[in-house]
């Protein structure tokens, strides 16, 4: 059989498949079945005659009176459906020739239109549903992430917009889900980002990092903050220098002025000097964070400078990163012990051995080993008074935690080594708690009480005591003590609470230490000399608003009242009351040393100048 005979037109273009829908009578002949038959031996059901009509063009009209052939154009529409889309030569398509002639093939098109109909329509309620079923995977999912993290999220137009403050990982913190939410514990950390972002930490940060807690390299943690991430800046050995020669000069200059018994007020203006750089090395991160001096003057700018500056001379709470002297991105909390512990052990042991081998030298066997301790206790109550909050904040160091999701069940982190969980080193933080209370109380302030009482009868107690009662009433002469524990809290508070993770709990230790201690002061009024009780009035009540300037600074940030009407003028009185006090002491300092100097000249002009009451007249 030659199945090409199929497909071979007649004069007028007309193929057997449109002989078979213009001659079968519907009521006697199968024309669907011929037409299978057709389509089986390869003949072509979709081609045009000379007038552009394909097989469904004959099938949907009446043919020489016949009827149409419904059943033949459902077989033609599983096979060619798209046959019927041709328009012939007189512009008409299968569907529009039934309805023209209202045949029997009008019912066929009609429930085909109706069956398209239903199927537009169920895809329209899929499309929904499956919308539907997005939008609520998304709000499950923003829910979810919004219970992780406690803070809002903005779940509109079927994406998730990731808020100020909060990453999105797929670390082991997720305990399993694919992707969660942790808070970070630095909002400045993580700016806010929307899926499509790739980035989520701010420039300095580690993205690999659990809500951006690490520094780059080139960058290094903060040693109040150890999640505020800055710049290293300049070569290495300049740090290394910074980190030896701080101390070893606060140092010096404390231990040259111990030596000064013959005034109290030098040793005086430098207790309180260091005591407020203590304050100012303690709210310089919260200064630094703030909105307000983000956008800050160059003057303000300057200002904050200043403040931060002189913070950081006299107080060993401020430095060069540990992670920057190390070169690392995470140096680990005993590192971190290492070197806070590291200037005040090497320096009161190089002073003890050098004050030996001096004593040998000069006394020989006329030494006294009682001497021997007395210098050593004198240069002992230097080193405790320079650096015994720093060494106490490293020890505590080990104990505070933080957790990254909400929740009683969410787990927590060492706030210094986020690698480490709380649980797994309990009995490391009991025992850094313990050795910390041990160093900053019983070895610090109860031992310098239990020294004062005891050497009331020692004949050279103003050479060995003199730094540590100079200047203070006889009835007082403890009140360093209690100095000294306000160093040491403030120190503790500091690491407790650290500026990025608890803004307002810190700062508000922060003033309940200051005005506890200021209305103590206000009080006691421990010194002899008037003028010196005024100075640390002034010191400690400009240190009490500066705190209360940096407050409200921070407020900013939580409370939507409080805007540049409040923090400006804040600002402004802030950085007055962190200058002119450090300033002004300095200045005091200097010149109480030169008048130090001068005085010896004076003394001996006046013994010569002064007449001989035994001499003849």
């Amino acid at each position: 059989m030659n199945l090409g005979s199929f497909d071979i037109p007649a004069n007028d273009g007309r193929t057997p498949a449109h002989l078979v829908c213009k001659h079968a009578d519907a009521r006697y002949h199968d024309a669907a079945a011929l037409l299978e038959v057709i389509d089986e031996f390869g003949g072509r059901l979709d081609a045009r005659d000379n007038n552009s009509q394909t097989p469904a063009h004959i099938c949907a009209g009446r043919n020489g009176g016949k009827e149409a052939h419904p059943k033949s154009l459902k077989f033609l529409l599983t096979k060619v459906p798209h046959s019927f889309e041709v328009v012939d030569a007189n512009g008409q398509k299968p569907a529009d020739i039934a309805d023209k002639e209202h045949n029997s093939a009008q019912y066929f098109f009609a429930k085909l239109r109706a069956d398209q109909k239903t199927e537009e329509a169920q895809q329209h309620l899929e499309a929904k549903n499956h919308l539907l079923q997005v939008e609520k995977e998304v709000a499950d999912k923003c829910k979810e992430l919004m219970n992780q993290s406690n803070k809002l999220f903005d779940c509109t137009n079927h994406t998730i917009d990731v808020p100020k403050g909060v990453m999105l990982t797929s670390n082991t913190i997720c305990n399993g889900s694919e992707t969660c939410a942790v808070r970070c514990p630095n909002d400045l950390a993580c700016p806010g980002r929307s899926l499509s972002d790739k980035l989520q930490c701010a420039k300095g940060y580690d993205e690999d990092s659990v809500g951006c807690t690490r520094c780059v390299s080139g960058c290094g943690r903060d040693r109040q903050d150890p999640f505020q991430c800055k710049p290293c800046g300049g070569p290495l050995w300049l740090s290394w220098v910074g980190y030896i020669g701080k101390p070893l000069g606060i140092y010096g200059l404390s231990l040259w002025t111990a030596q000064k018994v013959e005034r109290d007020q030098l040793a005086s203006i430098l207790k309180i000097w260091m005591a407020f750089c203590v304050v100012v090395a303690s709210i310089s991160p919260s200064i630094r964070s703030s909105d307000t001096f983000s956008d800050a003057h160059a003057a303000l700018l300057f200002a904050e400078r200043t403040g931060e500056g002189m913070g950081s001379l006299g107080s060993q709470m401020a430095g060069p990163s540990f992670d920057c002297l190390l070169s690392v991105t995470d140096a680990s909390i005993s590192q971190w012990l290492l070197l806070s512990c590291a200037p005040p052990l090497v320096l009161w042991f190089v002073s003890v051995i050098y004050m030996m081998w001096r004593s040998i030298r000069t006394e020989r066997a006329s030494m006294e080993i009682s001497q021997v301790m007395k210098d050593a206790l004198k240069v002992s109550i230097v080193v405790t008074n320079c650096f015994l909050p720093d060494m106490v904040a490293a020890l505590v160091r080990f104990f505070p935690c933080i957790h990254f999701q909400s929740g009683a069940a969410s787990s927590k982190f060492l706030q210094f080594q986020v690698e480490t969980q709380c649980d797994k080193v309990l009995w490391m933080r009991v025992g850094s708690i313990l050795a910390a209370s041990i160093l900053g109380i019983v070895l610090g302030p109860l031992y310098w009480v239990a020294v004062i009482k005891k050497s009331v009868k020692w004949k050279d107690r103003k050479e060995v005591l003199g730094f540590l009662t100079s200047g203070y009433k006889e009835d007082v002469p403890w009140w360093e003590a209690t100095v000294l524990i306000r160093k040491c809290i403030i120190a503790v508070a500091t690491t407790l609470f650290t500026v990025s993770y608890a803004p307002m709990l810190y700062l508000s230790s922060l003033l309940l230490v200051v005005g506890v201690s200021l209305a103590g002061h206000a009080y006691v009024l421990p010194y002899k000399d008037n003028l010196l009780n005024k100075v640390e009035l002034a010191t400690l009540l400009a240190a009490f608003v500066a705190i209360f300037c940096t407050f409200l600074l921070k407020l900013e940030s939580f409370d939507w009242s409080v805007d540049h009407t409040v923090t400006v003028p804040a600002a402004v009185v802030l950085m007055v009351s962190l200058t002119l006090p450090g300033l002004g002491l300095t200045g005091l300092y200097f010149s109480e040393m030169r008048f130090e100097s001068f005085a010896p000249m004076v003394d001996r002009v006046l013994v010569i100048r002064s007449p001989d009451p035994a001499a003849p007249m």
